[in-house]
């Protein structure tokens, strides 16, 4: 039986002088800004060697190791983003946080193994294989064949001067195939029942939703994995409504509902609405009741514009689904 390959790194190195964008990030966020990147660094390092999934799951498990609030860990990423320390691309289009810079490290670091392995798709060295030599194992899988090496599958080998790229078709945008993990809820207790499509339904246009979500409410969390659960409820909410079949709704949605709550903007209480938590059912469904409107009508329209219940609701006094969330 083959040896697993072993996917990280032991120790990276850490220069005594920082570039500027390091220095931004202290000056910015202090001394605990900088100690969440080089906490970051040392997950990218130890578990994948040059990139890290920064899942929600993942990122709560790190909130809890290095016991700092969710927001700042956010912000940090966001301007190590910003400012070119992870590449932003990859980030929006994978969830995963890596940088030409940390890929080079890693080379650097296993140009003696016997056996090296990375993913296509998150590669920012053109022609890898020409920074090893001809005694290493070069593997270059695809994001599926990542997914089964973690399901304890191995992916092709192939020698460095013929290394072959598994093709496979991406099944989700984040690359991860495992279902959303809810902190607020017990497992399946705020899914929708099945809906049935009606032949005449536009399909639910998922990626140019968030990206209205991005540009209309870029104060909120960002979107880093879009899982199944997530998918299925935005889906749901789209397929509800025949107005809400349009791009234009929910623009509107977001400028009128969310971006109008001094609660869901996180103005009022350390919580932030984000857009997993916004198409939930419950939730959705007291946004459109004008649960979190304003109650003195600062800064959006007021209640009885919004629902004909607003009588039955006490605005924030109710916030069952929200408490538990970081």
């Amino acid at each position: 039986m083959a040896r697993p390959v072993k996917p990280g790194i032991d120790y990276f190195p850490l220069d005594v002088s920082m570039d500027d964008k390091m220095e931004l990030i202290e000056a910015k966020h202090g001394l605990v800004g900088f100690g969440i990147m080089i906490k970051l660094y040392q997950q990218i390092y130890r578990k994948n060697g040059y990139y890290l999934r920064a899942s929600e799951e993942r990122l709560l498990l790190f909130k809890r190791q290095v016991n700092v609030d969710i927001n700042l860990i956010n912000a940090v990423i966001e301007d190590a983003l910003g400012w070119g320390l992870f590449d932003k691309r990859l980030y929006r289009k994978y969830g995963i946080l890596t940088s030409k810079g940390v890929q080079k490290r890693f080379v650097e670091a296993t140009k003696r193994r016997k056996e090296v392995e990375f993913i296509k798709e998150f590669l920012l060295i053109e022609d890898i294989q020409s920074f090893y030599s001809d005694r290493v194992n070069v593997n270059i899988n695809s994001i599926n064949a990542d997914i089964n090496s973690e399901n304890g599958n191995s992916g092709t080998q192939s020698k460095v001067n013929k290394t072959k790229v598994n093709k496979s078709i991406i099944t989700s945008p984040s690359g991860d195939s495992s279902p959303d993990f809810d902190p607020e809820l017990p497992s399946g207790s705020d899914q929708d029942p099945p809906v049935k499509e009606k032949n005449n339904t536009p399909n639910c246009p998922h990626e140019e939703i968030k990206q209205l979500y991005h540009e209309e409410l870029p104060e909120l969390p960002p979107i880093r994995v879009w899982g199944e659960t997530s998918q299925k409820n935005l889906r749901t909410r789209w397929r509800e409504d025949p107005e809400r079949q349009s791009l234009d709704w929910w623009r509107r949605f977001f400028r009128e509902y969310i971006r109008s709550s001094d609660f869901l903007m996180g103005r009022k209480r350390d919580f932030q609405a984000s857009l997993d938590w916004i198409v939930k059912p419950r939730s959705f469904q007291k946004i459109m009741n004008g649960r979190y409107v304003n109650r003195n009508g600062n800064g959006g329209s007021s209640r009885s514009d919004r629902t004909s219940f607003s009588e039955k609701y006490k605005d924030y006094d109710d916030l069952d689904e929200v408490t538990d969330y970081a």
